[in-house]
């Protein structure tokens, strides 16, 4: 007779409570599968092994995606600059960035056709969580010419 036992065991506590609920992410759960045998040795008595683990699963981590490429990059910039007004183009930075990754630099390239400061501060807004490198804020601090649109920035950062 073989038995199979699947256990689930969390790698975090799960807390919940009425206000909030933590959910569990795949990443939080380790599987283990057991093999539990009874074998027939001699008639009518059965031998019972110890359960032994056939294999564990640990999904594989997340990977980001990758900082994008010169050449993409490029192509967004001129899909930025093919768009009419300055918030027009803060809204399309943000639907673009879904699913990229920029560099301070990068940012500083899409942003610079825009033409207003407070659209400028929205789009890195909405691209903040995307920069692999937020150690180099002030870089983009150049597409700021006044000093209380750089504290915005700092601010974010």
């Amino acid at each position: 007779m073989l038995t199979l036992i699947a256990l689930a065991a969390l790698s975090a506590p799960v807390e919940a409570s009425h206000s909030s609920a933590r959910h569990v992410r795949p990443s939080d759960v380790n599987v283990e599968v057991y093999v539990d045998v009874d074998v027939d040795v001699d008639a009518g008595s059965a031998h019972h092994r110890r359960p032994r683990p056939l294999r564990s699963y640990f999904p594989p981590p997340q990977r980001p995606p990758p900082v994008v490429s010169q050449a993409e990059l490029l192509r967004l910039v001129d899909a930025v600059e093919d768009a009419t007004w300055s918030d027009d183009q803060a809204d399309l930075i943000a639907r673009l960035g879904k699913g990229r990754r920029f560099t301070c630099e990068q940012v500083l390239q899409l942003i610079e056709p825009i033409a207003f400061s407070d659209d400028r501060l929205d789009a890195v807004q909405s691209l903040r969580s995307r920069i692999v490198d937020p150690q180099n804020f002030y870089v983009l601090e150049a597409a700021f010419p006044f000093s209380s649109d750089r504290q915005d920035l700092r601010r974010m950062f």
